[in-house]
């Protein structure tokens, strides 16, 4: 599986908000910002490094944001009206995005900042001042080596072919593909 990297902040932001408006849940800012840094730390984690998203992250008392999409759509003006930027998204990436979404789209608001609040690259940056960047590196050694440990990726990454899906009422559930046993 190869999930490709995205080409804007703003393919996750769009994703993200139209998700969460088709399963009905409340996505505010500290949220939708929180499932971005969470994408980006997973992402990061199992490519060595690398960017999921191509945007930095800031370390708030509030938790992370991403700056151009917080201050853009805090304005509440920009809603873009067609599915252009979800159209450009491979299905690899969504899938990606869908295992994310699945494991964190139910947590409270207040649940998500104490997780990431406990975040040692987080932490860091917080530390030094507010509105400091939170190192990319750094993000995917901690997600590598403690926080995919301790909350595994979902089984869609697992070499035994489980995949997470949803059932009929909207629930993740975790699926095999059934081979039958020759006789």
């Amino acid at each position: 599986m190869k999930i490709q990297a995205l080409r804007t902040v703003f393919e996750a932001v769009e994703w993200i908000r139209d998700t969460a408006n088709a399963e009905k849940i409340h996505l505010s800012a500290v949220k939708l910002h929180s499932i971005l840094y969470l994408m980006q730390g997973y992402y990061s984690a199992i490519t060595n490094g690398e960017k999921f998203i191509p945007c930095v992250f800031l370390a708030t008392h509030r938790g992370p944001i991403e700056p151009s999409s917080y201050y853009l759509y805090e304005s509440a003006i920009v809603r873009f009206t067609d599915n252009y930027l979800l159209n450009t998204i491979n299905k690899d990436s969504r899938v990606f995005m869908e295992t994310i979404w699945q494991k964190f789209a139910f947590t409270s608001e207040d649940n998500l900042i104490d997780l990431i609040s406990r975040h040692e690259p987080f932490m860091k940056a917080l530390k030094n001042k507010t509105n400091n960047e939170i190192n990319i590196q750094e993000l995917g050694e901690f997600f590598a080596n403690s926080q995919v440990k301790s909350s595994p990726m979902p089984e869609e990454y697992s070499p035994n072919g489980t995949r997470v899906l949803r059932n009929q009422a909207g629930l993740a559930i975790k699926v095999k593909k059934w081979v039958p046993t020759n006789k």
